[in-house]
């Protein structure tokens, strides 16, 4: 019954793009606070904190890639291909090697060349994967209903970065007022996280997007 797979296949695959939009939208306003949370003491200097800040950024750019990835690599085992998949990746692996080889000596971009080849091959593999799903089974995963949804998340995501860039003086003086040191961190990272997650869901539902639905 590949009407009612296909619908499924686009569900499923909508919910994970809205998950890794959400995440990493917040990944990339909340960078920095994140890794000094997690890993800023002992050798872990401010200025590393920076840097890998930076690589997180661009995983957060990719993140709805390694979300739709799974759904994609499921799509083909459930049709009892277990090949393409794999056929994709080593298609793939040459140009993963080669952007990491070449991003990687550029001064303004270093270890963030891996977060970089990651997300791209990671997109091309989900994008590829669904257009030979369509072929072979002859119906739209990418159809206007799930276009339109994505145009939704995306201006979702605007939204928040909006309101989370508006508010980020408030951080700082928050975190300012509390002591020990590790519990100011975890303030200036968990409540723009947690307001993010917030306003990302409300604008959500208010544009009728059925993954708040799903969520719930």
């Amino acid at each position: 019954d590949w009407r009612a797979w296909s619908h499924e296949v686009r569900q499923d695959l909508r919910l994970a793009g809205f998950e890794g939009v959400l995440a990493g939208t917040l990944m990339i306003l909340v960078a920095a606070p994140i890794v000094r949370l997690l890993f800023e003491r002992g050798k872990f200097t401010p200025n590393d904190t920076l840097r890998a800040a930076y690589v997180l950024v661009f995983y957060g750019v990719g993140l709805w890639a390694f979300c739709a990835q799974h759904i994609v690599l499921r799509a083909f085992y459930s049709t009892g291909d277990v090949r393409t998949p794999l056929i994709i990746s080593a298609v793939l692996l040459p140009l993963n090697a080669a952007l990491n080889i070449g991003l990687v000596w550029v001064p303004s971009i270093r270890e963030a060349a891996f977060a970089i080849s990651s997300c791209t091959t990671s997109g091309l593999s989900v994008i590829v994967g669904m257009v030979i799903l369509e072929r072979r089974t002859r119906h739209r995963i990418l159809d206007r209903t799930m276009a339109l949804g994505l145009v939704k998340m995306l201006v979702t995501a605007g939204v928040t970065a909006a309101v989370l860039v508006g508010l980020r003086p408030l951080w700082p003086a928050i975190s300012a007022s509390l002591h020990p040191r590790l519990l100011a961190r975890a303030a200036a990272a968990l409540a723009p996280l947690t307001a993010g997650t917030a306003v990302f869901l409300v604008t959500a539902w208010m544009l009728r997007l059925s993954e708040v639905r799903l969520l719930l």
